[in-house]
This record gives C-alpha cells, sequence and structure tokens, in this order.
C-alpha cells in the first residue's frame, strides 16, 4: 500500500473475504508515490508506467499478460519467435479458497516449488529451440 496507495472501501469490490477488507481498510491511509522519484536511477519512465499497471489491485483494472509484454518497457528484449502458448490452463488449485495458515502457504508454495522445477528439468532436456510447453 505504500507504493500503490490504499484503496477506497469501494476500490476493493473485489474483494470478497471480510477479514482481508477489513484488514485492508485498517491499514495506515497512503497516497501512490512516484516511482521514478522514489527509485532514482533504478526506475526509468517506461519500468515505472509498466510496475503501475502491473500493481493494480483491482484485477479487472490491471494490464493484462499480453499487454504487459507488448508494453514499450520490453521493446529492446522481447523476441515473440521464442515464445509458445501453454499447452494446459493454470490451476490455481486451493489458493483461493483454503485456510490461510502458514502451514498451508509452506505446502502451496512447496508443491509450486516442485512443479516449477519438474518443468525446468524437462525444459533442459529438450532440444534448444523445440520446447512447445509454456516459457520459464
Amino acid at each position: 500500500m505504500k507504493v500503490v496507495g490504499t484503496p477506497s472501501e469501494e476500490g476493493l469490490y473485489f474483494v470478497t473475504n471480510q477479514k482481508a477488507r477489513r484488514f485492508v481498510m485498517n491499514l495506515p491511509r497512503y497516497e501512490p508515490v512516484d516511482l521514478v522519484e522514489t527509485y532514482p536511477n533504478r526506475c526509468s519512465e517506461a519500468g515505472a508506467d509498466l510496475l503501475r499497471q502491473m500493481l493494480v489491485l483491482d484485477p479487472n483494472s490491471r494490464i493484462s499478460v499480453q499487454d504487459a509484454l507488448a508494453h514499450e518497457y520490453f521493446k529492446d528484449v522481447r523476441d515473440e519467435a521464442c515464445e509458445s502458448l501453454a499447452t494446459a490452463e493454470l490451476n490455481w488449485g486451493d489458493i483461493e479458497t483454503c485456510e490461510l495458515t502458514k502451514v498451508t502457504l509452506q505446502n502451496l508454495l512447496l508443491s509450486d516449488f516442485e512443479a516449477l522445477e519438474s518443468d525446468k528439468a524437462k525444459f533442459q532436456q529438450a532440444p534448444h529451440g523445440s520446447h512447445t510447453g509454456p516459457g520459464l
């Protein structure tokens, strides 16, 4: 909140968990910061613009992955020929509905890391340029 600013109660319409909503509303009030001023020599105007759009709390107003990848910030490094589409839908599992305890979050993170390592190993074994799964 110290960077993006504290949302209004109306701005949290998408937060359906009342405990989470109450938690955010009880945080200290902050105004959004100018990222270029806050991080001089570390954040370009293009980088700040992209980051601002990625940090929007409202998921319906946040920049899409496609638009983020097409953003000016990536113009000198993006190579669309090296990109591929995921072959399966991303399964968020129970992260949206599970009880958010320390143990649950640790187990979810461990599961994600194991899946990432498995995908990474498959990618490294594939001949260069033949990878057709999700990019790592």
